[in-house]
């Protein structure tokens, strides 16, 4: 999604700082390609901002060569952690409000293990940051599991209705969770009229007949050596979905590879109002699923977190 700055507002994030922005997009970039890897014959849904901000919250309880390791990962580069929460917390306000005509909500949470003490600093940071709910639960009672997917439930408005299944394991001491709900129309809609039966070539060189959505307007587009890219906007256009076709010369895992954060700002960088845009996309559904990224960032420099050798020591 794309956020545009509203200057001089309630949620202005002008002065977001640009090292994080960018260290951001190429931790987006990076487990997605990583996902890729290992799932390269599958579609792939994730949410980075998700997957960063559960991690960031983390992050608040690290330290020493923990904190080092999440730091490089996360693309907070050397950033002061006070500097890393401020950011963020002016982007989820901002994301939460920035378009009165879509919803996109964040939600965090924290679930404690009863009986244990946790630091009031860490608690602190990510009530103040990230808006973290913290909450105390009996892990060893089931009803503890269901008080937790109801919250997730909640907070996705029903699209996500069971995470975690009981019993918890004894060596959970924390959750950190962060949950995001999206629903926005697209600012130049679709006529439904207009879908016709198409041809689409899967990964694999068959073709299907699919439902194929069709527009002709006025969009910002880009055609260059390796792809054609488009911004469709939601609502009012303050968020967009970017929609990118690789040319049909190139294996869509081969263009994966090559994705980066130069590539991202270089294609949205020049991307140009263009009239008679013929759009054609097929309809499509996707359906959420559990995915473990322990490995995924274990294998982006973050294997200490999840080692013995951990230093969670700010937590607890």
């Amino acid at each position: 999604s794309e956020g545009n700055v509203v200057e001089g507002g309630k949620y202005d994030i002008s002065n977001i700082n640009q090292d994080m922005i960018d260290g951001g997009s190429q931790f987006a970039f990076d487990v997605f390609k990583s996902l890729n890897n290992e799932d390269a014959n599958k579609s792939i849904f994730i949410s980075p901002l998700s997957i960063s901000s559960a991690l960031t919250m983390t992050y608040n309880g690290a330290e020493t060569t923990t904190k080092k390791a999440m730091e490089e990962v996360l693309g907070l580069g050397d950033l002061d952690r006070a500097v890393v929460n401020e950011n963020y917390s002016h982007l989820l306000n901002y994301l939460q409000n920035a378009d009165e005509s879509i919803e996109l909500n964040t939600a965090n949470s924290i679930w404690i293990r009863s009986g244990e003490e946790i630091k009031k600093d860490f608690l602190e940071k990510n009530r103040n940051n990230f808006n973290a709910e913290i909450d105390t639960l009996d892990f060893s009672r089931d009803s503890s599991v269901d008080t937790i997917n109801e919250w997730i439930d909640n907070a996705t408005k029903g699209k996500i209705s069971k995470m975690l299944n009981p019993p918890i394991n004894p060596d959970v001491i924390m959750y950190l969770i962060n949950a995001i709900y999206f629903k926005g129309e697209w600012g130049m809609q679709f006529d439904p009229e207009r879908t016709f039966d198409g041809e689409f070539k899967t990964l694999s060189g068959n073709k299907q007949t699919v439902k194929m959505m069709s527009l002709k307007d006025e969009f910002q587009f880009i055609e260059g050596d390796d792809c054609k890219a488009i911004r469709l906007p939601y609502g009012n256009g303050q968020m967009s979905m970017y929609a990118v076709l690789p040319n049909e010369s190139i294996s869509i895992n081969d263009f994966i590879k090559d994705l980066d954060r130069e590539w991202w700002a270089n294609i949205r960088g020049n991307l140009v109002e263009t009239d008679d845009v013929l759009v054609q996309m097929p309809k499509f559904k996707l359906e959420y699923g559990i995915k473990n990224l322990n490995d995924n960032l274990k294998n982006l420099g973050m294997e200490e977190a999840f080692g013995d050798e951990a230093d969670f020591s700010a937590i607890r």
